[in-house]
């Protein structure tokens, strides 16, 4: 018999719990205040700490690579915009 959510398919969860630590990661550069260039930094700095592990996992389980560790984790930030033909 099948779980609920084995009937729904793939939902996505993400679930935020607070904690004392913050995330690993590197420190951003001081001079550094645009948001993109950040963000990019960011990117990089998950794909340095966790890239290779979870590459070599996923390819124990016969899954192909992943290029950006952070997006695959927490998802693809999207910019959602109004259509003009809504009210």
């Amino acid at each position: 018999m099948l779980s609920r959510l084995d009937r729904l398919g793939d939902v996505p969860v993400v679930a935020m719990l607070p904690s004392p630590h913050p995330l690993p990661g590197r420190p951003f550069p001081p001079d550094v205040t645009d948001n993109r260039v950040l963000w990019d930094l960011d990117a990089r700095s998950y794909n340095a700490l966790f890239g290779a592990a979870l590459n070599i996992h996923r390819a124990s389980l016969g899954q192909p690579p992943v290029d950006n560790v952070r997006d695959h984790v927490w998802g693809r930030a999207t910019t959602r915009t109004r259509s003009s033909s809504r009210p």
